[in-house]
């Protein structure tokens, strides 16, 4: 005995990505992953990303980038977009090296405060662009009175902050309040010292971000924060991060990761964020290399090269968009060491992000990886139509998409194992119905992937109709 089901359509990608969890209960429109696809673009449908390409030169093939950072004065018509590898600092839109003589392979942070640039990088002196050349005496910064050698830098009610001594890791130093009239801050009038509690187990100082009200430090396994008159002893957080580049801030909620997952703050105790994507935070080899960063709507997580259930994904960046609350999966042609924001001639704002090989790239960018095609893939939870238990038969699918190349159709029947996909169709066109001859299951995946260097694909979803759909009483298949 046979009975036909109702038809059954998949057009609906707003629910983001759910990995870990029974497809019986995963959020409406939610999917296992979606490489390199976006869900906020058009509502319900899956849009490709755009690529990454390159702004200005190569500066130094081979070298990793450890530092990257734009500077545009207030009042005069300076730019600068600074990028550091080995031992120099570049000027990435004339060509030139800008600073030479740094400390190899050291982090290196800035701000800008005052239309002048701050450089520290817990190794050498700080050093301060002005507008018009680096210095080491004097400036906005009152760097000949500077407190000690620091690798973290924040302003913060027109103070200037300071922590990562490693003599000292524990301590925060501030500023004076900068002089209206010189144009500077102080380290000798106004300006103090905060030990943030050594005895709460929390580790140094690794990070310092801001957000309305309170300026946020963040030790290795703790959060406080500071007001301007306490930093709320009784108030212990403990969660923490390993480094500066684990902190992103989005509007006016912070953002940040560490071992055991992604976290918003506006101040308070930290909500976590990654339930949905987990399984990728746990598969993190080294957090150190982790870089947080944002635009308006998203926060962005880089995390490297991981093995999620037996799966290699190269490059993977965690994007989480703030308005829906959804995650989507990246995965990019090269590593991503530092972003900065990058505001263009035509004052058009982007992200560029530093690589292994001397290059900053404009991200989201183009239609490839910098030269490079980009693969995408859409994989569906488990689909039984409400009665695993059950033998069913299908006979074809319907793919939906619009400017579609290259991509092929996979199936696989009651399993997770990823080498049991098999190729059922390729799809060409903007609806392609793919005869699949019959397949027997208790349970259905399906998926599809491509690889492209053209305008973005568009995946509107799938149909198994009615007619190829039945479901059968025998428990074997």
């Amino acid at each position: 005995m046979r009975k036909e089901f109702n038809d059954i359509s998949f057009r609906k990608y707003s629910g983001g990505t759910w990995r870990q969890i029974q497809s019986n209960i995963a959020p409406a429109g939610s999917y296992p992953l979606a490489l390199n696809m976006d869900s906020h673009v058009v509502m319900g449908s899956l849009v490709r990303r755009k690529g990454t390409s390159l702004l200005g030169v190569q500066q130094e093939a081979g070298k990793r980038c450890y530092g990257l950072y734009q500077f545009r004065d207030s009042v005069s018509t300076n730019n600068k977009v600074f990028t550091v590898q080995n031992t120099t600092i570049h000027d990435l839109l004339d060509g030139t090296k800008d600073l030479t003589g740094e400390t190899a392979y050291k982090k290196t942070r800035f701000i800008t405060y005052l239309n002048s640039v701050l450089r520290v990088n817990g190794v050498d002196n700080a050093k301060s662009f002005n507008g018009n050349s680096w210095i080491t005496v004097g400036g906005a910064f009152d760097l000949h009175n500077f407190p000690a050698i620091t690798d973290l830098a924040i302003e913060w009610k027109d103070r200037v902050y300071l922590a990562g001594d490693n003599a000292n890791p524990d301590t925060l130093y501030y500023s004076g309040v900068a002089d209206p009239t010189t144009r500077a801050i102080s380290w000798e009038n106004g300006n103090g010292t905060i030990v943030v509690e050594q005895e709460d187990g929390g580790g140094g100082i690794k990070a310092l971000e801001k957000v309305p009200g309170y300026l946020l430090i963040f030790k290795r396994h703790s959060m406080k924060r500071w007001d301007g008159y306490s930093t709320y002893p009784e108030d212990l957080v403990d969660h923490g991060v390993p480094s500066q580049e684990c902190v992103t801030r989005v509007g006016q909620m912070v953002i940040f990761l560490n071992e055991s997952g992604i976290y918003a703050t506006v101040g308070g105790y930290p909500k976590r964020l990654s339930r949905p994507i987990q399984e990728f935070i746990n598969s993190i080899t080294n957090l150190q290399d982790v870089v947080a960063y944002s635009d308006k709507e998203h926060a962005y997580f880089f995390i490297g090269d991981v093995n999620v259930a037996g799966v290699n994904y190269n490059n993977v960046v965690l994007k989480f968009n703030t308005h829906d609350q959804t995650w989507d999966v990246r995965s990019y042609a090269s590593p991503i060491r530092f972003v900065s924001k990058y505001v263009n001639s035509n004052d058009k704002v982007y992200l560029i992000a530093g690589d292994d090989n001397g290059n900053v790239l404009t991200l989201d960018s183009g239609n490839d990886d910098n030269g490079k095609a980009i693969t995408w893939s859409v994989e569906t939870h488990g689909i039984d139509f409400n009665a695993k238990g059950q033998v069913k038969i299908i006979t074809g699918i319907s793919v939906f998409a619009d400017n579609i190349e290259n991509a092929k159709v996979f199936i696989r029947t009651d399993t997770l194992k990823e080498k049991e996909w098999k190729q059922i169709g390729d799809v060409k066109e903007f609806i392609y119905d793919i005869d699949i001859g019959s397949v027997r299951f208790h349970t259905l995946f399906v998926k599809v992937s491509g690889r492209s260097d053209g305008n973005p694909c568009t995946f509107n979803g799938f149909d198994l109709k009615r007619k190829d759909i039945k479901l059968i009483k025998s428990r074997k298949v």
